[in-house]
């Protein structure tokens, strides 16, 4: 029941800040920080409930492990791209950086 209620309270304030972000990071907290945290409570509540319906039994280990690894996958890839957008939209590591000098003896 805890998990149901984290992942129902996780989800709504994340719908909530998406509706009120005035800065591009609303959008990262409310989008992926929370949906990911309320999708984990959602999976965590399926578990407890199958573990609680068939303790110690291979369907019970089955459905957790299955549960737990697509919630994974999911999450490594949702990662993995966002690595890649942020890595897009950071400023350069050195912005004080000068250009390099034409060679020498040569004309433009």
């Amino acid at each position: 029941m805890f998990y149901l209620l984290v992942s129902f309270l996780c989800y709504f304030f994340a719908l909530n800040l998406q509706g009120y972000k005035s800065h591009w990071w609303h959008d990262v907290v409310a989008g992926e920080g929370l949906t990911d945290a309320a999708s984990l409570s959602l999976v965590l509540s399926i578990i407890a409930v199958v573990r609680d319906s068939y303790p110690d039994s291979v369907f019970g280990n089955a459905i957790t492990a299955l549960a737990i690894g697509v919630w994974l996958v999911d999450h490594a890839i949702r990662v993995q791209l966002w690595r890649g957008y942020l890595k897009l939209i950071a400023p350069s590591a050195t912005p004080t950086q000068t250009p390099p000098s034409p060679p020498t003896g040569t004309t433009p």
